[in-house]
């Protein structure tokens, strides 16, 4: 117990709740030993329901171990008790222990455990056995190189993720509840008004046979395998009507069918949709929600099923060209930064490419800049000169053009960038300066080497961004990947925007050692408005108005 020796005392805590989707976890019974005095609690139901204070210490003089913190802290706030002030979270020391070389499905204690080569009785219920086996997980790790510090911090950002779980998404449950009942037969339509010029659609389903029938009679190639089967999939009929405009109308349609997809939204009795935020469960310590569950997990185009409640606003704020900004920052590439802090990034790379970044006659300036920003993303995710001059619809000998003056203008990056593969060959592992790490098998690609440490650190912003924001009073809906959505009173809307500005650029500074990345807020929806589709908002429309006049 060497590096819990500053702590009066060591507590081991889990809770069994039960817990119905969207609503809060209930607890249901708490367990709970002391490693010094060997004391146990066990308390259950009514009891447990109605007492005011926590039974364990949970001061300064504390250290509070759980496995899974984020739904027992779910039941401390239900249960109004103070949030510990040291707390340790075994399932996510656990899972950068083997990130990399374990699934994070993959994390059950006893299944922790016999991988580590120790013994389990619990089978995974809550219970003393399922204390006991947490606790020998906590002596194994005090016997590595676990660092207690770095896992106090990781575990700082839990009770915020459990409120961020509690406040929730507000929902247009009236709307969800509309297209629930109405949306297959609104989707059968406007297939029938589509397939009236193709007749390639069976039972609501674009049939290959049919298709390539169709692509027959109209002497039109025909996309197949290599086994023969016909392509039927969206990227291959986005290609093949860039050529060939008329299969437009079956492309279109393929886009609605594959965002207009209905799942179980966890919706609560006050109309807000809660899911379990899984911190720390992607390799880069990001956030996993479940897709199906969370209407962020869902299509874009399924977004105006967001609307705030009376007298209230969302705001969405993000960082600017995050990872590109990472990047710089912790390579101290001096063009990069110079870029960076421009105010637009996108433009001065296309300034250094020779570009004419105020339009050219042939091309607009924005098109021009979004031209530079494809590229400038591509390039920084590892993608060839070949995927690049097919991805922007330009000759192969321009996208080559582009990236070696994006490697040469950018010269110190890319040092870097090759020294982080090397490190990691050498080693086998990464690490953020904050202390998240991945183990690096053989099989880890070269491209996800070199972006580990520009995602790995753009989680450990958004989670202090997080942090910040709450601290601050602002009331956080949810993290998604670079941004926060973040709901507040109409009249309060710009200080609110202004205040999680701020909080995320602390946080990028903080992260990146005085290197600050600019944030924006890209939409403010007020009610009665609902959320804005990424794209499609006409066809939104247009689907709404069917759906009115099936009910």
């Amino acid at each position: 117990m060497r590096r819990g020796c500053r702590y009066q005392f060591i507590w081991i805590v889990c809770m069994e709740t039960e817990t119905v989707p969207g609503e809060s976890p209930r607890p249901k019974a708490m367990w709970a030993k002391e490693l010094r005095s060997g004391k146990t609690i066990l308390i259950r139901g009514r009891r447990l329901r109605r007492m005011r204070r926590c039974p364990i210490q949970t001061g300064r003089d504390s250290l509070v171990v759980m496995y899974d913190a984020v739904p027992i802290l779910y039941g401390f706030y239900s249960l109004g008790w103070d949030m510990p002030d040291n707390l340790v979270d075994l399932v996510v020391e656990a899972r950068m222990l083997t990130n990399g070389l374990v699934h994070p499905d993959d994390l059950s204690l006893p299944v922790m455990l016999e991988r580590l080569g120790l013994p389990s009785a619990s089978g995974n219920r809550p219970g003393e056995a399922y204390v006991e086996d947490m606790v020998r997980l906590y002596y194994y790790l005090n016997q590595t190189d676990w660092e207690l510090d770095r896992a106090l911090y990781r575990a700082s950002y839990l009770p915020i993720a459990a409120e961020i779980e509690r406040i929730g998404i507000p929902i247009d449950v009236p709307l969800y509840t509309r297209l629930q009942k109405h949306l297959p037969a609104v989707l059968d339509e406007l297939i029938e008004e589509v397939d009236r010029g193709y007749r390639v659609y069976r039972h609501g389903r674009l049939d290959p046979e049919l298709l390539r029938r169709y692509l027959e009679n109209e002497r039109l190639p025909i996309p197949m395998d290599t086994d023969g089967r016909v392509l039927t999939d969206f990227d291959t009929l986005k290609s093949l009507s860039r050529s060939f405009p008329q299969l437009k109308p079956i492309k279109e349609m393929q886009w609605l069918l594959n965002k207009m997809k209905l799942h179980s939204l966890a919706v609560g009795e006050d109309g807000c949709n809660r899911t379990l935020l899984r911190p720390y469960r992607s390799k880069t310590g990001r956030n996993q929600p479940s897709a199906a569950e969370s209407i962020i997990g869902w299509s874009g185009f399924m977004r105006p099923l967001i609307r705030p409640g009376a007298g209230r606003a969302l705001i969405y704020t993000d960082y600017s060209a995050q990872d590109t900004g990472t990047g710089a920052a912790l390579s101290g590439d001096p063009n990069l930064m110079t870029d960076y802090l421009s105010g637009d990034l996108y433009e001065a790379f296309a300034a250094r490419c020779g570009a004419n970044i105020h339009g050219d006659g042939r091309y607009t300036a924005q098109e021009i800049r979004q031209r530079y920003k494809i590229a400038m993303l591509a390039i920084m995710y590892g993608m060839s000169a070949q995927s690049l001059a097919r991805r922007l619809e330009i000759p192969l000998a321009y996208a080559r053009r582009i990236l070696e003056m994006h490697k040469r203008v950018y010269r110190t990056y890319w040092e870097w960038s090759e020294s982080v593969i090397d490190f990691a060959a050498y080693y086998g592992r990464l690490t953020t300066r904050q202390g998240w790490t991945v183990n690096v098998p053989t099989e880890m690609t070269t491209e996800a080497i070199r972006n580990f440490l520009l995602q790995a650190h753009g989680s450990e912003m958004i989670r202090l961004a997080c942090t910040l924001a709450l601290e601050r009073g602002l009331m956080v809906n949810l993290p998604v990947h670079d941004a926060l959505l973040i709901e507040t009173d109409i009249d309060t809307v710009d200080e609110a925007a202004q205040t999680c500005i701020e909080a995320m650029e602390n946080a990028s500074e903080m992260i990146l050692g005085n290197f600050r990345l600019r944030a924006n807020v890209d939409r403010i929806c007020r009610y009665p408005e609902s959320y804005k589709p990424g794209t499609g908002e006409q066809l939104w429309q247009k689907i709404l108005e069917k759906i009115d006049g099936q009910t």
